[in-house]
């Protein structure tokens, strides 16, 4: 039984953020970065020793605790589950085909940019009523409202030809138009997290009070321990705050570490598909979501952690503190 979930784009979140749109990277010491290409695994909790009832086969004669107790209550990798998740650095001069697609794809105009895009398979609930449009065993898509994709990918070898479709593109607009009726959050946790994330009053200082409440929201969802940039974009000295410029500011910084969330659409139904669950997928870029993220010639570094995806948790509302961890980064050994 194949249980390898799938990653969307994600990767980040995350990753989404390679910022890295500059070939100039010299001044980091960097001598290449991605693409990547990232599988996920169902998610289970640690075996504590105090609680463990069983030894694992030699050499790994471990502790080991029965039955395994997944991390998600709410949703689950199906037999058929299968899916990757692509992160595509396409920067101004980028001869890869994933930067260079015909219209409706990822025209040269968009560059630079990263490309975010991944599929899934056989994504299903756990329980019936939770979230409320769940039935046991059956697809998964808590949000039930129409996504930004209408095509995703149905067979066993998704690979960056079987995307899903329609490309989300970075428009006007596009912030929204990629999030709607989104099921699943794919983000990152560094394994060693700094002691604070952005100070959302200092991001949002200057803003009018008309304005202060929305900035608040926008900038919230960053926060959190997913990446750490460092870049040539940035303005100082402190006490904060200022504002730095895309054409002048060219201080070297390292910014608190930060989420970048990335909206994961799933469909309970696709004609020619024959497993219980749901198809997930996403296809866009960091600027499409987060619009300026990626810019020209700041030789950032995004040190990325560990890609994980977040199910909708039991209200069925993507993005918000009941969320659970549903897959991590990993393999699966047949």
């Amino acid at each position: 039984m194949r249980k390898r979930l799938f990653v969307l784009s994600v990767m980040s979140s995350l990753l989404a953020l390679s910022f890295i749109a500059s070939s100039a990277m010299a001044t980091h010491g960097i001598v290449g970065a991605g693409p990547i290409r990232v599988s996920l695994v169902p998610a289970y909790q640690a075996c504590d020793p105090s609680s463990a009832n069983s030894t694992h086969g030699t050499p790994l004669n471990f502790q080991s605790c029965h039955p395994p107790v997944l991390v998600s209550d709410t949703a689950k990798a199906g037999p058929n589950s299968l899916g990757y998740a692509f992160i595509i650095v396409c920067n101004a001069i980028s001869v890869q085909a994933a930067c260079n697609e015909s219209a409706p794809g990822f025209l040269s105009s968009y560059r630079p940019d990263v490309r975010l895009f991944g599929n899934g398979r056989d994504v299903q609930c756990r329980v019936t009523a939770t979230p409320a449009a769940c039935t046991a065993n059956g697809p998964y898509n808590p949000v039930g409202a129409t996504g930004p994709y209408t095509t995703m990918c149905i067979n066993a070898n998704c690979n960056n030809t079987g995307r899903a479709m329609p490309f989300c593109r970075p428009i006007a607009g596009s912030e929204a138009a990629c999030i709607a009726g989104t099921d699943i959050t794919a983000t990152a946790t560094l394994a060693q997290a700094s002691g604070s994330t952005g100070d959302v009053s200092l991001a949002c200082s200057g803003v009018p009070p008309t304005q202060l409440a929305q900035c608040i929201a926008d900038k919230s969802k960053f926060l959190g321990h997913a990446i750490r940039i460092t870049d040539h974009y940035n303005c100082g000295p402190i006490p904060p705050p200022c504002t730095a410029n895309v054409t002048t500011s060219n201080r070297q910084a390292t910014v608190v570490d930060l989420q970048f969330p990335v909206p994961v659409d799933c469909r309970s139904s696709h004609p020619g598909d024959t497993s219980a669950g749901s198809n997930c997928g996403t296809n866009t870029t960091a600027n499409a979501l987060v619009p300026g993220s990626v810019v020209a010639g700041k030789q950032a570094i995004v040190e990325v952690g560990e890609v994980q995806q977040l199910d909708a948790g039991p209200d069925g509302a993507r993005g918000n503190t009941d969320d659970q961890i549903l897959s991590v980064q990993g393999i699966y050994l047949p």
